[in-house]
Order: structure tokens, then C-alpha cells, then sequence
């Protein structure tokens, strides 16, 4: 029988290990005492559906989070902000987004109403400091939503949240040029009491609960992590030498167009240069069909057609900003427009390096532009009080002309579209005793005689098939297949097979010859760092169900409760739909079988009735020796393989002995109570 089709777009399992359950997990209350709405509760049989509405509200909370706090950054602010993007933001990979959400906007609106009312100048210098710190909710959104958005509309998710930031950003240049004009500056912090409040009642009724990534980590190796990305990946490195460029051009352009306007030959009022910040915002409202666009583009072309445009416009700056006030107009049009683009089709590149660390990549990323706005406004300055204002436009040229020749890893391969993203598979195999040996124990009684034939695990060679058999039902959108195993030097041999069967290249992390297996939770958080290290991303891990020397069986389902990803255990059928990334997998359970649609990237374990592995070539067996094998050790991915658990003796189940007729039923029944299988 086949029961009728299960629909879930994303179905996780926990980690088995010192915290279990926590990825299954669903809170109740928000800090133990604050209930959560039952629909915003987690329920990884039913995820969030991350439609227009919940977009919106992102947008909306970062408008009117940092509206209000912009309008009168002085240096105290900014520095507070800098230290909130570094120690603050990166908790966005540890802790629950929901109550970290709340937890900011509550403190920050408190110390606004702080900076209302003090009279005290020390006090206003450090409530100064700690608004700054606790104003990052919206890189806290901006991941968040990455998280939620289906792959194909992420970039569209990321433009809503940026246009939203952006947003406060100019409406707090507008508020800052009406109220010098007609009332006191703590007006400002008035109304951003108010909106905060308003947002902080959002998002308590809006923002959706979402466990926390990575239980594992520590507050102080999340930030080591960190720092580590800063030098081991080049695409966020490169991405963030690019913001840089940008953003001390876009910081440039507003700080000087200040002073451009108020002077000859424009002679603007205060009111008339706030209002001016009405023309970004045109700009600004065409971040949701820039997201759009770029969902249906190679992220690498987004960037180099907004990186043209960037220096297009400024060129018209540059010739006639301080001629004619239409260039002005067109060139901060252009600006708010492109710009946005080019963060937007970064920020949706750097996101597919791990998905479990993107917090801690957006506030590289924002780092970055923050560097770069810090740059741009003192340099720009600089330039424009001392040789005006063709050269502070020649300026932004130049600073938008650093960032045109996309550096190799920013390429069509690494930033790819996301509609039409090829698909990576990942295929763990491990190195087991060959099925066709009988098993010895040992003498010492510590496990199972190993000095006998080795093989790849019959499950694992049932996985290798299935990717090549993916692969070629889906020439056009799986791009690799890479196999990974763990294990001394001789299980290379394992890994050649693989390749010799139709993987591309494969990893070996090496252990000692004679060290023990890795446990399952070991093996699963050894191959959650090799997925994080993909630059290339994996979007489907298919494994054996079980390995036949220890039967355990729980890998898959302890990797997927690590990544936060999809499950579908004991596949008897696979069929994927790259278009829409789904996989709508068959398994077997008692008494029939189920369907089940998952949202990639998923994690599939093999059942024996999946396929029949087909026999590797010669000539494949010979390509196979020169095809690439990455060498790591447990070292190098911070994994610790001491046993947890301790074997206390291992023996050989008993000999059957020979059975004997009974005449009739109480001879039976004698016969069992005898041999104490029923009660006397």
C-alpha cells in the first residue's frame, strides 16, 4: 500500500548528544515567562511560510529601528554600533532570532527614553554608546530572513530587509532637516520611543520562532569563527572589499552633498537639502524588483551591470553635479538604486557559504561597509572643503572603479542564480568489514576481527549509486558529486571505488591506523564542517542508512538535526525537482510505504531496495587513481573523535542447539517451563 503523500517543505530531526532534542525543539515562552503565539511557534513538520506579509514586516522593523537613532549619529553612536555588529549580531548564529529580536528592541528603546529626558551630558554620551551597541535588529532580520526565504526568492527576501534599512537611513535625513528648522532635537528621540514601540509590538506578533543553529558552539568560538572567515574565504573577503568601495562612495556622496547643495550655486535651505533624501527614496522602493531581477541572474552579472551603472552615474555627478541640479538628481537616483543592487546580489553570494553561519557573515559583511562609510565620509570630506566639488565626485569614481574587476572568485561558478542553481551532492562512505567475511571477536573481546577484507559499506555503494543515477536523470542541474570518508590511510581504497563508480572528487579525513571508529555524533559534526566549507554549497547528502559492522544507524539523522536541514530516512525512492528544489522521496515503513516532499538541501538514507550499484569499468577504475582526494584530518575541522562511550566486552552469540519433537501440547508446555521461557 502507499499511504497518501506527505507534504513538508522542510522536516529536521535532533542531534543525538548532550543536548537532545534541541534542534526538535519547540519553545513555549519567550525568557521562561513570555508566552509565544501558538502560529509563531516552531513546528518543523509545518515551517513558516515566508510570504509577502512577514517580508514586509522585516522591512518595517528595520525602517523604524534605525530611523530614529540615524538622524543624530555622532561619534559615540557609531562606535557603539561597531562594537554591536562585532560582539552583538554574530549571537544571530547561536541563540533564538525571536527573543534576541525582542530582547534589542526592548533595551534600546528603554535607553532612548533615557536619552529623552537626561540633562546630564556624561549620561547622554554613554546612553549614547549602548543605543548604538543594541541598534543591529536588522542584521539580525536580514540572516533571519535568508533562513526563511525559499532559495529562489532569497535575493528578493534580502532587497525587502535592505530597502527597509535604507529607508530609516533617509527618512532620518529628512526628520534631521525639518526638525533643525522648526522644533528641539529631542523631538527625535520622541518619536523614536514611539516607533520602537510600535516595532517591538510587531515583533511579538510577527517575527516566527526559529531554533537556534548551532548548540554545539560557544559565545567565544563564535567569534574565533569568525575572525577565521575573515582569512579563509575568499568570496566573503572579496565581497567585502567590494562593499567597501561602495559604501565609501555612497557615504561620500551624502555627507558632501550637504555641503553641495548649501553652497553656490544651489544655496539650498536646511529644509530643502532634508526633503532632498524624498529622491533616494524613489531609489530605495525599487529594492523589491532589484531582488527580483536578481533572483533571475547570476549574482556575479547583478554585481558587474550595478557596478557599470554605479560608475555611469557618478560620471554625470563628476561632469555637472555642481552645474545643473537635474545631474544631482539623476546621480542620486542612480546611486540608491545600484548601490542597493550591487549589496543585494553580494549578500545573497556570501549567504550560500554556510548556512549555519550566516550571522557571522553578514556582520563581516556589514563590518565591511561600516569600514568603508567611516572611510568615505573623512577622506570625502577632506577632498571636498579642500578642492571642491569635482573633486569629491572624481573621488566616488575612483572608489566605485576599485571594486569593477570582479576578483576570480567572485565568477559565474561561485555566484550562481538562484532559480536555476546546479546542485551539488555529497555522498559519506565508510570503510566496513567486506559482507561476504564471517565475523570473529577478537581475542581480547574489545569488538570484531579487523585484519580481515575491507569493503565500502553495502548501504554507502547503494547512496554513490543513487547520486550518479541523479545525476544522470539531471545532466543540466547537478553540477558535482563529491565522496567523503573517515578512517586510516588504507581507506583511500574506499574512496577510489566511489570515484571509479561516478563521483568527481572526494575527501579523505584521515585517521591513525589503529584509533578507534568515530562515534555517529563525532562522524555527523565532522561532515557538518565539510559541508561548511563548500564555497560551492551542498544542497543533497545521501548516506546508507546503517553501516553493517555496528548497525548504529543514526549518522544521517544526527547531521540533519546539526545543519537544521531536511530529512527523509530509508529511501526506496528518489526523484529531485531542481526547478523548484524539492525531492519527493518513497520509504519504507511497517506495513507499507510514505512519500515525502522535502525542501532542499536534505539529508537522504539509503534503504537496500533504492537500486542495484553497478560494477565500476576498467576504464573507470584507471580514471579514478587521478581524480582529486582532498586530505584533512580531524584537526583541521576542530572535531574531537574521543570515544564517549566505552565498550565493556564484546561476545559471539550463543550456538544454536538442536531442537526436539514433543508428542502433544502438554509436553510442550512442559518443555517451555523447563527451559524457563513461561512461568512455572
Amino acid at each position: 500500500m502507499t499511504e497518501s503523500p506527505i507534504t513538508a517543505s522542510s522536516m529536521h530531526s535532533s542531534a543525538e548528544g548532550n543536548k537532545p532534542d534541541s534542534v526538535h525543539r519547540s519553545s513555549v515562552y519567550d525568557f521562561g515567562f513570555l508566552p509565544i503565539p501558538q502560529r509563531l511557534r516552531y513546528n518543523p513538520t509545518k515551517p513558516f511560510y515566508f510570504g509577502i506579509v512577514l517580508n514586509v514586516a522585516f522591512g518595517f522593523a528595520s525602517t523604524f529601528g534605525l530611523s530614529a537613532q540615524a538622524s543624530v549619529i555622532p561619534t559615540l553612536i557609531q562606535a557603539g554600533y561597531a562594537t554591536g555588529l562585532l560582539l552583538i549580531s554574530p549571537l544571530g548564529d547561536l541563540v533564538r532570532r525571536r527573543q534576541l529580536l525582542i530582547l534589542l528592541t526592548t533595551l534600546s528603546t528603554a535607553l532612548t527614553i533615557g536619552l529623552a529626558i537626561t540633562n546630564d551630558l556624561v549620561a547622554f554620551e554613554v546612553l549614547s554608546f549602548f543605543v548604538g551597541m543594541v541598534s543591529v535588529a536588522p542584521q539580525i532580520l536580514l540572516p533571519l530572513a535568508a533562513d526563511l526565504a525559499p532559495d529562489e526568492k532569497r535575493a528578493s527576501a534580502i532587497s525587502v530587509v535592505l530597502s527597509g534599512l535604507l529607508f530609516g537611513i533617509l527618512i532620518a535625513r529628512v526628520l534631521a532637516g525639518v526638525i533643525a528648522n522648526f522644533t528641539t532635537w529631542r523631538v527625535v528621540y520622541y518619536m523614536a520611543i514611539g516607533t520602537q514601540a510600535v516595532v517591538l509590538l510587531g515583533m511579538y506578533f510577527i517575527i516566527p520562532d526559529y531554533p537556534s543553529k548551532n548548540e554545539d558552539l560557544t559565545y567565544p568560538l563564535i567569534l574565533w569563527t569568525m575572525a577565521k572567515f575573515c582569512v579563509t574565504e575568499p568570496l566573503l573577503i572579496q565581497a567585502s572589499l567590494i562593499n567597501l568601495g561602495s559604501s565609501a562612495c555612497f557615504s561620500n556622496f551624502w555627507v558632501t552633498l550637504t555641503f553641495l547643495l548649501g553652497g553656490p550655486p544651489y544655496h539650498y535651505s536646511t529644509l530643502v537639502i532634508g526633503l532632498f533624501g524624498l529622491v533616494g527614496m524613489f531609489g530605495v522602493a525599487m529594492g523589491p524588483l532589484i531582488g527580483r531581477t536578481i533572483d533571475l541572474l547570476i549574482p556575479w552579472c547583478a554585481s558587474l551591470i550595478a557596478i557599470i551603472c554605479l560608475i555611469c552615474f557618478q560620471a554625470i555627478q563628476t561632469g555637472a553635479g555642481g552645474i545643473n541640479i537635474g545631474a544631482v538628481i539623476i546621480a542620486t537616483f542612480g546611486l540608491d538604486v545600484f548601490r542597493q543592487m550591487l549589496q543585494v546580489s553580494l549578500s545573497t553570494a556570501v549567504f550560500g557559504i554556510s548556512v549555519a553561519a550566516r550571522a557571522r557573515l553578514n556582520a563581516i559583511m556589514i563590518l565591511s561597509i561600516f569600514i568603508g562609510q567611516v572611510l568615505g565620509t573623512s577622506v570625502g570630506t577632506k577632498v571636498f572643503v579642500t578642492y571642491g566639488w569635482r573633486a569629491g565626485a572624481a573621488l566616488n569614481m575612483g572608489e566605485i572603479s576599485s571594486c569593477f574587476r570582479a576578483p576570480k572568485h567572485l565568477s559565474v561558478t561561485t555566484m550562481r542564480p538562484s532559480a536555476i542553481r546546479l546542485l551539488n551532492i555529497l555522498v559519506p562512505v565508510k570503510r566496513a568489514v567486506d559482507y561476504s567475511v564471517k565475523i570473529r571477536v577478537n581475542p581480547q573481546q574489545t569488538g570484531v576481527d579487523l585484519n580481515v577484507k575491507h569493503s565500502m559499506n553495502p548501504f554507502d555503494e547503494i547512496a554513490v549509486e543513487e547520486a550518479v543515477r541523479l545525476r544522470e536523470r539531471h545532466k543540466d542541474q547537478v553540477k558535482s558529486i563529491k565522496a567523503v570518508t573517515i578512517g586510516p590511510p588504507k581507506a583511500i581504497e574506499t574512496l577510489r571505488s566511489a570515484l571509479a563508480m561516478g563521483a568527481d572528487s572526494s575527501i579523505h579525513v584521515e585517521t591513525p591506523e589503529n584509533a578507534p571508529a568515530p562515534e555517529p555524533l563525532a562522524v555527523a559534526k565532522t561532515l557538518r564542517e565539510i559541508i561548511n566549507r563548500q564555497t560551492e554549497g551542498v544542497d543533497i547528502v545521501i548516506l546508507g542508512k546503517q553501516a553493517i559492522d555496528d548497525d548504529l544507524g543514526v549518522t544521517g539523522q544526527m547531521l540533519a538535526g546539526l545543519l537544521g536541514w531536511s530529512q527523509a530516512t530509508f529511501a526506496s525512492k528518489v526523484e529531485i525537482d531542481p526547478a523548484k528544489k524539492e525531492a519527493l522521496v518513497t520509504r519504507e515503513i511497517d506495513g507499507g510505504s510514505e512519500e515525502v516532499r522535502c525542501r532542499l538541501p536534505v539529508i537522504i538514507t539509503t534503504d537496500l531496495r533504492l537500486n542495484e550499484p553497478r560494477y565500476a569499468s576498467l576504464p573507470n577504475i584507471m580514471k579514478a587513481k587521478k581524480k582529486p582526494v582532498e586530505k584533512l584530518t580531524p584537526e583541521d575541522l576542530g572535531v574531537d573523535y574521543t570515544p564517549q562511550l566505552e565498550i565493556l566486552k564484546v561476545t559471539e552469540p550463543p550456538k544454536r542447539v538442536g531442537g526436539s519433537k514433543v508428542a502433544d501440547v502438554d509436553e510442550l508446555v512442559a518443555k517451555l517451563k523447563e527451559a524457563g521461557i513461561t512461568a512455572a
